[in-house]
């Protein structure tokens, strides 16, 4: 199943005067179950094409369709829904709320989709088992390592099983063990229930965890990877 179709999608900064390309006509398709990562140097356009994939962001021209919804026909209100109910969200720095713990940090997605507290904190607790974390349910961001927010950050991004997850760098902060054991978790956790996942990212420690690798330079897709081998173990 296609999960995310772009078609010929572009975006620009700035006025005429000053405008700066930084999608120049993108084509793309993600799927069900699959591990996209877009690659390239600093401002090639990756965060650009995430922030439009994502409903972040609208592109100047072009279509995107995330599991057949045109995103940008929505209202502001609708787009906000949609969000809510189809993309889960993992941010380079965590993005938790430091004065919540934990299995609050992880519920807070299913809190606002209007899901009884009780029932949001039994899945987020789930969750937390699954990544080794029910001792630290009721612990505060600033107390946990840099892997533990983010395998929280993770939790957070899954718990209400949306069917398209992005990620902005999410291995940037960790040091190397730490960058793979989230991966594999990461893998784990989204793809069993047939998410697509789209990861931007630099660190090339973790490119064989992805199925196609697209390399983005100057605002197009310059070439295309894909792994034939399993996954890291």
């Amino acid at each position: 199943m296609i999960a995310v179709e772009c078609i010929d999608v572009t975006k620009s900064y700035g006025d005429k005067e000053t405008s700066t390309q930084a999608l120049r006509g993108i084509s793309l398709e993600a799927y069900a179950g699959e591990l996209l990562m877009l690659v390239g140097p600093s401002g090639c356009g990756k965060t650009t094409l995430l922030s439009i994939i994502s409903g972040i962001m609208r592109q100047d021209s072009g279509m995107c369709y995330v599991y057949g919804q045109d995103l940008s026909v929505l209202s502001q209100t609708e787009l906000t829904a949609y969000r809510g109910a189809n993309i889960g969200f993992i941010f380079q720095h965590f993005n938790l709320i430091p004065t919540l713990t934990a299995i609050e940090n992880v519920s807070i997605p299913l809190v606002l989709s209007g899901v009884e507290k009780s029932v949001a904190f039994e899945h987020a607790e789930k969750l937390l088992e699954r990544v080794g974390l029910s001792s630290r349910k009721h612990a505060y961001p600033p107390h946990m390592s840099g892997g533990e927010q983010q395998r929280i950050a993770i939790c957070r991004g899954c718990v209400h099983a949306p069917r398209l997850i992005v990620c902005d760098e999410p291995t940037s902060a960790l040091d190397h063990h730490t960058g793979i054991e989230v991966l594999k978790l990461f893998r784990d956790i989204a793809l069993s229930r047939d998410s697509s996942l789209i990861i931007v990212t630099h660190d090339a420690r973790i490119f064989d965890f992805a199925d196609r690798i697209l390399r983005l330079d100057d605002g197009r897709i310059v070439s295309v990877k894909h792994n034939h081998h399993s996954p890291p173990s």
